[in-house]
């Protein structure tokens, strides 16, 4: 196909006119270039032209996933909150997407070991998080509340079956929410 200009490529590459074509994918190669030209232009590493294609196609394939609001599975079973010891506090936490917002919040109850509630909190966030980072938010969230509330023995406990252990494990995380999960970390340090 012959262009004479770009407004004639966008049109020709926008309306499809019975034809199968992907403006997304368009504006993400025309994206590619423009990087590509930045790149070029400030001597920094560059892709080869070959690449484009794939990775324009792989670029919106993790753009739409982000788009997505996260999926919860949700689980119904019966679970009965056990106390923490005595002169502990529990520290319960969940992240969830309000699903009319499409925005991710956290949720926070901290009970001694009576069960009363001694605090509880129910925050909107304004970023979009994977699962795995809202819970490390939420988590985070409850550490700091505790921390502001001067509670000096806590136990944290949450549904998140991965989040926990890893929480309690050393080892660095190399994932989305790897940052997070280290803020949990330092932040539980300040509690014996």
């Amino acid at each position: 196909m012959h262009f004479l200009n770009v407004k004639e490529l966008v049109s020709g590459n926008v309306d499809s006119a019975g034809e199968k074509r992907s403006p997304d994918l368009f504006a993400m190669i025309v994206w590619l270039i423009w990087n590509q030209r930045d790149c070029v232009r400030l001597q920094q590493p560059s892709w080869a032209l070959h690449l484009f294609a794939r990775a324009s196609k792989g670029r919106l394939a993790e753009f739409l996933v982000l788009q997505s609001p996260p999926k919860r599975t949700q689980i119904h079973h019966r679970v009965h909150w056990k106390p923490p010891p005595l002169g502990f506090v529990k520290i319960n936490f969940d992240g969830s997407v309000y699903s009319k917002e499409n925005k991710p919040g956290v949720g926070i109850v901290i009970q001694n070991s009576e069960g009363m509630v001694l605090a509880s909190l129910s925050q909107q966030l304004d970023q979009a998080f994977s699962p795995s980072g809202i819970e490390a938010l939420a988590a985070h969230r409850g550490l700091q509340l505790a921390s502001e509330l001067r509670f000096g023995q806590v136990m944290l406990e949450g549904d998140a079956q991965v989040l926990i252990p890893t929480i309690q494990n050393e080892h660095e995380v190399f994932n989305s929410a790897g940052l997070l999960i280290e803020d949990v970390r330092l932040c539980s340090m300040f509690f014996t």
